[in-house]
């Protein structure tokens, strides 16, 4: 039985970990910046702790590992997982994520779409203020979900958003209309495919999805396998393509688990297995087949909880 430590288990990925873990191979200890998350009834032990950006956030980490006896360490939102690869290590308790120097490359878009430039990978072209094409959307080089995306038909609008934005911190780029895919994956420690898992993005509302199905796709597997196979990330990631006329176009890869992963989990990847193996420094199997065009449609549910007024 391995003691794990969960960030942020209000978001959905945690949910996922939550989920996916087997109970008879791991306790869940959950941590978040607010008290207010339904989630906190579903792990064994729950801790406020400040967010990533507050030096009190790795103290608050020391004092939890070491109460918990906890052996396994997982940072859920990427500037958590940064702090921690950065400044706390592996001396306290493992910890399931990607180098800093992954997570530099995957966290700003410019240099993503470096990565997919040196590696040949398809993307929308990029344009500049003054060479470009309508439409286009201007994209935060740093940013989650559709926060700070705005869709340009004409000049009049691009000017407009303009005026609202920093342009130096905007990618300029070409809009593709087409079926969305997210394709949920595993590396294992050295870095090797384990798992890919494509699913068609249904029923989107403010970049986060509600239902979506697997897919079998063998050139958009293909193109991911060759992505990820150079990008030095470890653990769950999820890469996310446009398909028009045929042709995938990568728009982002996220080195931490998604929010929707749960859905491939459900269809075969071998989660719990992987993490397991992961603890135990084992070679995992790499995954030979999952179920095909499983649909996954996500509802509201209400908690109760008797909280006296204040």
């Amino acid at each position: 039985m391995y003691n794990v430590l969960l960030t942020s288990i209000g978001a959905t990925g945690a949910q996922c970990y939550i989920k996916a873990l087997s109970p008879d191979n791991f306790k869940i200890i959950g941590c978040n910046a607010s008290s207010d998350t339904p989630f906190k009834g579903r792990v064994g032990n729950f801790y406020k702790i400040p967010l990533a950006e507050d030096p009190d956030f790795l103290n608050s980490l020391y004092k939890i590992i070491e109460n918990e006896k906890i052996d396994l360490f997982v940072p859920i939102m990427e500037s958590e997982l940064y702090r921690v690869k950065s400044e706390l290590g592996e001396s306290r308790a493992k910890v399931l994520g990607s180098k800093t120097e992954v997570l530099d490359t995957f966290q700003n878009k410019k240099r993503t779409y470096k990565f997919f430039k040196d590696k040949d990978i398809p993307y929308p072209e990029l344009y500049s203020s003054d060479n470009k094409k309508f439409p286009l959307i201007l994209k935060p080089e740093k940013g989650m979900g559709s926060v700070g995306i705005y869709i340009c038909k004409n000049d009049e609008e691009f000017d407009f958003y303009s005026k609202k934005i920093n342009l130096e911190a905007y990618l300029i780029q070409e809009f593709i209309e087409g079926d969305e895919y997210s394709i949920d994956c595993f590396l294992d420690k050295d870095s090797n495919v384990l798992a890919t898992i494509p699913r068609k993005r249904l029923r989107i509302k403010g970049g986060l999805c509600s239902k979506t199905k697997t897919v079998e796709d063998s050139g958009l597997i293909s193109d991911v396998r060759r992505l990820l196979s150079t990008s030095g990330i470890v653990g769950p990631c999820n890469v996310q393509a446009i398909k028009r006329d045929g042709k995938n176009h990568f728009t982002e890869v996220n080195a931490r688990i998604g929010g929707t992963f749960i859905a491939s989990v459900r269809a075969g990847l071998e989660f719990n297995q992987y993490v397991l193996d992961f603890m135990e420094n084992r070679n995992s199997k790499p995954l030979e087949r999952y179920e095909k065009d499983l649909v996954m449609t996500r509802y509201w549910e209400e908690v109760y909880e008797n909280e006296p007024l204040s």
